[in-house]
């Protein structure tokens, strides 16, 4: 468990455009310090069946929030997603870092923050990654100029030597088709899982892929709530994340999506479903909670009297 050691985290109260890249700074900027906030204890009793939580630090978390587009629509409500996913993980004593959070890049400068991140070394026991935008067909995924396709972040990030032998999780918020297609979708057809193209990059060992919604079809999102799958994402780790691991997380999250929500057009009700790809070979957990530690001491103790 993660214990509070040194809070040196302050929001930002003066305006210095200079410290923020020449744009205003907003209400999550924190001011950088090289002592950690949060630190992971040492843990007296382990599962084998878990991803062993070495290290310090909880986790990276890198979020890449796509507001405002060249050519289409603003994302209106995804700053309450960004909000929501750094309250959330904070709750579980991952220490959230500004230079982490990157908002409206172009193709050029997300490629150039990736291959500057894993060019790094880190000593952390898992990497959260979200990436929040407008998506089409094939895992595309729109940038303020063009598009990237999914699998070019993960085998990155994936590829990186900080990064191996630990969980990686990848969370995608973006649509699977364009809205205007939807008129030519034939719902009567059985729908595709998951794109072909998925299956033509391998994906990486220990690596959890988790996307919004379908091949073919919408994510939605609300201007003054976010989107369904953030916010329930964020809900389900708020009320079980001390003491799930990330597919138990993740099959909540798909059944509050898809049970819970509804848009009613004039001619038909939509749903949206959510779906995961994933290489973990143990139990993800994001944090070691009092609760975990204390059944993982009885079982030793059952174990050494057996």
């Amino acid at each position: 468990m993660a214990t509070r050691k040194d809070v040196r985290r302050t929001f930002v109260t003066t305006i210095d455009y200079e410290k923020f890249g020449g744009r205003k700074p907003q209400e999550n900027d924190v001011e950088e310090t090289e002592t950690l906030e949060f630190e992971e204890k040492n843990h007296e009793y382990e599962d084998g069946r878990e991803y062993p939580r070495k290290e310090k630090e909880q986790g990276m978390i890198v979020i890449f929030n796509q507001i405002s587009f060249d050519g289409l629509d603003r994302r209106s409500g995804s700053e309450v997603d960004e909000k929501r996913i750094i309250r959330t993980f904070n709750r579980l004593y991952f220490n959230i870092k500004r230079k982490f959070i990157f908002r409206d890049l172009n193709r050029k400068e997300m490629l150039d923050k990736i291959d500057e991140i894993c060019a790094g070394t880190y000593s952390v026991n898992c990497l959260i990654c979200v990436v929040m935008t407008h998506g089409g067909a094939h895992n595309t995924l729109y940038l303020r100029d063009g598009h990237i396709f999914a699998y070019e972040i993960y085998e990155k990030f994936c590829a990186c030597e900080s990064f191996k032998n630990i969980p990686k999780l990848f969370l995608f918020q973006a649509c699977k088709t364009f809205t205007d297609d939807l008129q030519t979708v034939d719902h009567s057809k059985q729908t595709k899982l998951v794109d072909g193209e998925t299956w033509k990059h391998l994906i990486p060992p220990d690596t959890m892929l988790f996307y919004s919604s379908l091949e073919g079809e919408v994510s939605f999102r609300v201007e003054t709530e976010g989107s369904w799958f953030i916010q329930e994402l964020c809900n389900n780790i708020d009320s079980h994340g001390r003491d799930e691991d990330m597919h138990s997380l993740a099959t909540r999250v798909i059944k509050c999506v898809a049970c819970n929500y509804y848009f009613e057009e004039e001619t038909e009700t939509k749903k949206q479903m959510p779906i995961f790809l994933s290489t973990l070979t143990k139990k993800f957990y994001l944090t070691m909670s009092k609760r975990r530690q204390n059944m993982l001491m009885k079982l030793a103790k059952i174990r050494n009297i057996s």
